[in-house]
């Protein structure tokens, strides 16, 4: 178990850089143990990768649609959204609702 470094007798001991380091390597260590390691970017990149597997349809099929409709992504990119670390803006929801041929509205059903 790491020692507190919000201990005020530590803090008496360190300049504030180092206590933004050690705060921030407790903070890892905390994160460890609770198993959120990985923090989720995005909330529907499970369901964008069953649907798209359920319709028979590539990452690769799933970018070129993309691209069609003007939105630059490519396959790693699908690949980050549906495991979930990367971040998804509004209108490649809707564009990837679209490529997929289901509705917004679908990508955010459990």
């Amino acid at each position: 178990m790491p020692p507190n470094f919000l201990n005020s007798k530590f803090l008496r001991r360190v300049n504030i850089t180092h206590f933004i380091i050690f705060f921030s390597l407790e903070l890892i260590h905390k994160n460890q143990i609770l198993g959120m390691v990985a923090m989720e970017r995005n909330i529907i990149g499970k369901k964008i990768k069953l649907i798209r597997e359920k319709k028979e349809i590539t990452q690769e099929q799933l970018t070129a649609r993309l691209n069609v409709q003007g939105i630059e992504i490519d396959r790693p990119m699908i690949s980050r959204i549906e495991s979930q670390t990367r971040q998804i803006l509004d209108f490649e929801i809707k564009a990837i609702a679209n490529a997929l041929g289901v509705s917004v509205e679908d990508l955010f059903k459990e």
